[in-house]
């Protein structure tokens, strides 16, 4: 059996998040100009406690290049 690569990871960001009334909030940057001649890009998220690997909460999926996401 052959194994295909189904994503690769371009790129790490990490980022404290504060909470406010309760709601936890984060914000990171990510410069996609690099990789306009795709169509689509994978985005995956996943929240941990500082220092911990134990992931608390994770999501992904599909994001262009040309997206800004608030």
């Amino acid at each position: 059996m052959t194994l295909k690569p189904e994503f690769v990871a371009l790129a790490f960001a990490q980022s404290t998040m504060m909470t406010t009334n309760g709601a936890a909030k984060g914000k990171f940057s990510m410069d996609t100009s690099r990789y306009s001649s795709v169509k689509r890009l994978a985005l995956a998220v996943w929240v941990t406690r500082a220092g911990e690997v134990q992931p608390l909460q994770a999501t992904g999926g599909w994001i262009s290049p040309a997206d800004r996401i608030e």
